[in-house]
């Protein structure tokens, strides 16, 4: 914590405050501790009461210097902070309250785990409130080669920017965009990225009318595709095997089948499986009813919400319907298969 309150309820920063002095939780008015040290910036901390439904124990250093950074990049264009604000009605402590022009944002940077039901908790409070809100996540969210539930959390859609993540930096002070994020199976996530050190030319290239269309495969991906899918048939465990198995009782063999399922293109981040576990299920659901898409529309968007990450800030019915369409109109070029 890096706001607390002094015996006559006057707030006080943790740089402001004395050794020796009384200070207390704004929330749950426990009493604090005032922490100072080589590796930490001076903060609050509870002395006995980690059930404050406002605070936080044990955050890192990451976390205590970046809301004073981002602070500091908000207040040099005019725009007026609180740090750690409470909001009494939700009883939330946004790490960045901020008031430009007769409205009000928060900021949350994200650098600890947190559980899909607590962030969407503190998400729905704010959307009551009409307070707008933006998640801005640290280096333990970081994209790797895959998304994760822990990531995927976070992710947002604008119809300019796709699917998107903003990220900040401590060691760089920057601000970081990833936008356009798609996936494919067993290839890395794919984005594209805009980096500033200022707050409102991030808002501005949010705003741009990008095009943005399907990053499309080249002949390597899909060679590696192929041979890890292939591999993956080879070993023939978990859900792989599963799936064997169902198509060998319709007399056939799951990696001859690689054509109709697996992707030309990058697509939606929506799934936290292989999005050829999901189109299998679907496709052999089609081939036994002869090609009649139109009876297993609602097979479709359920197998897919099965297999995708909860995402709460975003309306994924929309994308599932899309994603179906496209495979519909696969599978229609491919219609001998199916034995019409």
């Amino acid at each position: 914590m890096l706001q607390a309150c002094n015996l006559d309820g006057e707030p006080i920063a943790a740089y402001q405050a004395e050794s020796g002095e009384s200070y207390y939780c704004p929330a749950c008015h426990a009493e604090l501790i005032l922490k100072s040290g080589a590796h930490k910036i001076t903060h609050f901390a509870h002395r006995n009461n980690p059930e404050c439904a406002a605070h936080s124990e044990g955050e890192t250093s990451e976390h205590l210097t970046g809301k004073l950074q981002l602070a500091q990049l908000l207040k040099v264009q005019g725009k007026t902070v609180i740090v750690e604000y409470y909001i009494e009605v939700l009883k939330q402590r946004p790490d960045l309250f901020v008031r430009h022009q007769q409205q009000n944002f928060v900021l949350e940077f994200q650098c600890a785990p947190l559980s899909v039901e607590k962030m969407k908790q503190r998400s729905e409070g704010y959307r009551r409130l009409g307070i707008a809100f933006l998640w801005i996540l640290g280096e333990r969210h970081r994209l790797q080669r895959g998304i994760t539930q822990q990531i995927a959390q976070f992710i947002r859609w604008l119809p300019n920017l796709g699917f998107y993540l903003v990220y900040y930096s401590v060691k760089r002070k920057k601000l970081e965009l990833y936008y356009h994020l798609e996936q494919a199976d067993y290839l890395p996530v794919a984005s594209l990225s805009f980096t500033t050190a200022n707050f409102q030319e991030l808002i501005t290239f949010m705003k741009k009318p990008l095009r943005l269309v399907p990053q499309k495969l080249t002949s390597r991906q899909r060679s590696q595709q192929i041979l890890k899918f292939q591999r993956d048939c080879f070993y023939s465990q978990g859900k792989i095997r599963e799936l064997q198995q169902d198509w060998y009782q319709e007399g056939l063999v799951l990696q001859q089948l690689e054509f109709l399922f697996m992707q030309q293109s990058y697509s939606a981040p929506l799934y936290g499986v292989k999005q050829l576990y999901w189109k299998s299920k679907y496709l052999l659901a089609v081939y036994r009813e002869k090609g009649k898409l139109a009876k297993l529309h609602q097979l479709g968007i359920r197998l897919q919400q099965q297999s995708s990450f909860s995402l709460p800030l975003v309306k994924l019915e929309h994308v599932w319907e899309e994603q179906l369409v496209d495979f519909n109109g696969i599978l229609k070029k491919y219609h001998w298969f199916f034995r019409v």
